[in-house]
C-alpha cells in the first residue's frame, strides 16, 4: 500500500445517506464508484463477492468499484452512515482509482480511526442540512478524508506498531489456548477488535488466515504427543481442542499426509 508520488488532482463527487439495516435489508452499489461505509449502531456484514465481512460499530470499510450487499448482524437492526464518491482523480491514474490500494476492499478499525468516523460525520451532516457554502465546505472535507486515507495506508508509524503488538498478541493467545473453541469471533471479543480485522490483518502478515494457523498449531502439537506421549488417539484429539475424534482424523492426515494411527507407529520414540 504504497502512495508514491500520487496527488489528489480532481476532488469527488459525493452523496450520503444513512442506511438503517433490518433483516434481510440490504445494499447494492453502483460498480463505478467508491463506497465508504462507517456502522453507526449495531453490526453488520458486507458481503463482497461472496466472501462475509463482520463490521462493529465505528468500524469503516472501502469498497472500491465493486458490487456488494449490507446486512444486519445477529437478526438486530444496525444502521451506517453510506458515502458514495466517484468522479476524483490522482495524478497519473484514470479516474476513481486508489493509489493506496486497488481493487480489494480496506477494512479501517475503530481501534483509531477517529478523526476519520469525525470527517465521515462531518460530511453527512453538511450534505444533509445544506447550509450556505455547503458544496465547498463537503468538497474540502473530502479532500482531508482523503488524506487521512492516505495516511492509514502509507503511514508506518502509529497505526503500524498498533497492527505489530496487536497480531503478536493473538499469535501468542493462539499457541496458549489452541485447545479452547476459538473462532474469529471469539478472538474479537478478546482483543476487542472486529473479526473481519483480525483476519485481515493477520493474513496480510502471516499469509494464513487466524483460524489455519489455529489448526496448524493444534496438528503440530498433536504430532509431538502422538510421537512423545502414551496418550491414546482420541486423548490427544481432545487435548488439541477437537472431541470428534473423526474430524480430527481427517485433518491430521490433510495436514501431516498419514493418520493418526501411522503417524504414531512411524515416529513413535519406541520405535526408533
Amino acid at each position: 500500500m504504497n502512495s508514491g508520488q500520487h496527488i489528489l488532482v480532481k476532488t469527488p463527487t459525493i452523496a450520503s445517506k444513512i442506511v438503517t439495516l433490518r433483516e434481510n435489508d440490504y445494499l447494492q452499489k453502483e460498480q463505478s464508484k467508491t463506497s465508504i461505509i462507517m456502522v453507526d449502531s449495531g453490526a453488520a456484514y458486507a458481503v463482497i463477492s461472496g466472501i462475509s465481512y463482520s463490521l462493529a460499530v465505528g468500524d469503516i470499510i472501502i469498497i472500491p468499484r465493486t458490487e456488494y450487499t449490507l446486512q444486519p448482524a445477529n437478526h438486530s437492526n444496525s444502521s451506517a452512515v453510506v458515502l458514495t464518491l466517484g468522479g476524483f482523480q490522482y495524478s497519473g491514474l484514470e479516474e476513481n482509482r486508489w493509489p493506496f490500494f486497488e481493487n480489494e476492499s480496506l477494512i479501517l478499525s475503530s481501534v483509531s480511526t477517529e478523526p476519520v468516523m469525525t470527517t465521515i460525520k462531518q460530511i453527512h451532516r453538511e450534505l444533509e442540512d445544506k447550509q450556505v457554502g455547503y458544496e465547498t465546505s463537503s468538497a474540502k472535507l473530502a479532500e482531508y478524508l482523503f488524506i487521512l486515507i492516505q495516511r492509514y495506508c502509507s503511514d508506518p508509524s502509529e497505526e503500524e506498531v498498533e497492527s505489530t503488538t496487536l497480531l503478536a498478541g493473538i499469535k501468542d493467545y493462539i499457541e496458549k489456548n489452541y485447545e479452547k473453541n476459538i473462532t474469529l469471533n471469539s478472538l474479537s471479543e478478546v482483543f476487542f477488535v472486529s473479526p473481519f480485522h483480525i483476519s485481515h490483518l493477520f493474513k496480510e502478515k502471516y499469509n494464513i488466515s487466524p483460524i489455519q494457523y489455529l489448526i496448524k498449531t493444534r496438528m503440530r502439537v498433536a504430532s509431538t504427543l502422538l510421537a512423545q506421549t502414551k496418550h491414546t488417539i482420541f486423548e490427544v484429539s481432545c487435548m488439541v481442542g477437537y472431541p470428534n475424534a473423526n474430524y480430527f482424523h481427517m485433518l491430521f492426515k490433510r495436514f501431516t499426509g498419514m493418520s493418526p494411527g501411522k503417524y504414531r507407529k512411524t515416529h513413535a520414540k519406541d520405535n526408533v
